[in-house]
């Protein structure tokens, strides 16, 4: 039954949470800013379309990328199955390579991030649109994100139902939390609702810096390193900082929980002993 309601929340998890995908685009180096807009689709739904903003034509250089060359990074939901990019002014300019990254954490099954195939086309106003027909690797594709959220789920679930109908060790252990659990779900329940509606959460600057140099892989020293790398390892499989007021909101709740418990516990001895 765990498992049941585990993939029964996955498609949920899986659509909803976390950062869009990139669609990548190399080409040889241009001396001038661009300009241009993106079209893409659902599947079967009508496309939608929209102009590209200086963010997403942001040149990118380095990075992995040979010398000569740069990329434009355009984020798309990460559901998008097919996608056209049209850019102004770029006649006689050519593609190198086109591919689509999911920014939440490795791909670990499907095909992975390969370059795709691509249509170029030239257009009658100087304009050079690109066209992916599919969009790869899709939605479904198993990242390390979706293994955390698996593995948390399932365990939370499997001790739910082993503190109800369990016997052994494991629900003896299950039933011990009853406590203090009544205590934290309902602070737990309040700063889920506010994490929710400010997602992926409200961050001050400090986490801000330290998320753009974990990003980059260039560290400083003017923040503590246990810090940087408690962002890293609760945010980095989901290319987002969501899960760090997530699991902050998590951890605060259920300590909140054992204080109340443990303050109760001694109000009832207290009342007894009087």
């Amino acid at each position: 039954m765990a498992l049941v309601a585990m993939l029964a929340l996955w498609p949920l998890f899986k659509s909803q949470l976390g950062p869009a995908n990139e669609l990548r685009v190399r080409f040889p180096q241009v001396g001038q800013a661009l300009q241009g807009r993106v079209a893409y689709g659902v599947g079967e739904q009508a496309p939608e379309q929209r102009a590209l903003t200086p963010a997403d034509l942001t040149q990118v250089l380095g990075d992995g990328i040979p010398e000569g060359l740069q990329e434009v990074r355009i984020p798309l939901p990460r559901e998008a199955t097919w996608a056209e990019v049209t850019l102004f002014e770029f006649e006689e300019r050519s593609v190198e390579q086109v591919t689509w990254v999911p920014l939440r954490g490795p791909v670990s099954s499907g095909p992975g991030v390969r370059p795709l195939p691509f249509e170029l086309r030239d257009n009658e106003d100087g304009s050079r649109t690109l066209r992916v027909a599919r969009l790869r690797p899709g939605l479904w594709n198993v990242d390390l994100a979706d293994v955390f959220f698996g593995v948390a789920t399932w365990a939370f679930f499997w001790l739910l139902l082993e503190a109800r109908w369990g016997r052994g060790r494991v629900a003896a252990f299950a039933r011990r939390q009853a406590g203090w659990a009544p205590y934290a779900l309902p602070p737990l329940l309040a700063w889920g609702a506010w994490w929710l509606v400010f997602f992926p959460g409200i961050i001050s600057y400090d986490p801000l810096v330290q998320w753009e140099q974990l990003q980059s892989g260039q560290l400083e020293d003017w923040h503590p390193a246990f810090h940087s790398g408690w962002l890293w390892l609760l945010g980095g499989p989901f290319g987002s900082l969501a899960p760090v007021g997530a699991v902050q909101a998590v951890l605060f709740a259920v300590v909140l929980g054992k204080v109340l418990e443990e303050l109760g516990r001694r109000a009832v001895m207290g009342a007894v002993g009087g």
